[in-house]
C-alpha cells in the first residue's frame, strides 16, 4: 500500500520532467543556452532534490513506524505529507548549515557525527509535529538510521531514473 503511494508521488514528477526535456531541447536548438541552464537547474532542484527528499522521508517514516514499536506515526496521507514536508525543509535548509558548523567534529569522527545531527533534527521534528511521537533515545537513533537509509535509497533511485545520457557535440567542421 505504501509502495503504491510512493509510485503515485513519483508519477507526479514525470510530466514535469518531460516538459523540462522538451523545453531544454527547444531552447538549445534555438541557441539560447542561458535559459536552458536556468530551466535545467530549477528542474533539478525541484524534481531531483526536493521530491527525492520528500519521498525518501515519507518512505523512512513509514518504515520506522512499521519496524519500531516506540516510533508512532500518523499514517493518514495529510499527516505523512506534513511530516515529510517538515523533514524535507529541514534537510534542505537547516542540515547543510549544521554540517558546515560541525564540520570539524564530522571530520574527527569520520562522518559519524552526521548521525547525531540527523537524530537532533528528527528530535526537533518530533517536538514540533503532533503527527510523530518518538519514545526513547534508542528509538530515535534507530529511526534516524532507517530514515537515512530510506533517503539514500531514494537518492540513488532518483539518480538512476533521471540520469540523462549526455550527447557529444557534433563535429560540423568537416
Amino acid at each position: 500500500r505504501q509502495g503504491v503511494l510512493a509510485i503515485r508521488i513519483g508519477a507526479l514528477a514525470q510530466p514535469l520532467m518531460a516538459q523540462s526535456f522538451i523545453f531544454g531541447g527547444a531552447l538549445r536548438g534555438a541557441g539560447d543556452t542561458r535559459a536552458t541552464m536556468v530551466i535545467t537547474m530549477l528542474c533539478v532542484w525541484a524534481l531531483r532534490i526536493v521530491v527525492t527528499y520528500f519521498v525518501g522521508n515519507i518512505l523512512g517514516l513509514v518504515l520506522a513506524g512499521y519496524f519500531l514499536p516506540a516510533f508512532a506515526v500518523d499514517y493518514r496521507l495529510e499527516s505523512l505529507a506534513v511530516v515529510g514536508g517538515l523533514l524535507t525543509a529541514v534537510n534542505i535548509f537547516v542540515r547543510p548549515a549544521l554540517k558546515m558548523i560541525f564540520a570539524p567534529l564530522i571530520f574527527i569522527t569520520l562522518g559519524l557525527f552526521t548521525v547525531a545531527i540527523n537524530a537532533f533534527l528528527l528530535y526537533v521534528i518530533d517536538f514540533i509535529s503532533p503527527y510523530i511521537t518518538i519514545n526513547g533515545i534508542d528509538t530515535l537513533l534507530y529511526g534516524t538510521l532507517i530514515l537515512s537509509v530510506a533517503n539514500m535509497i531514494s537518492g540513488w533511485s532518483a539518480k538512476i531514473f533521471t540520469h540523462q545520457e549526455s550527447v557529444p557535440p557534433s563535429d560540423n567542421n568537416n
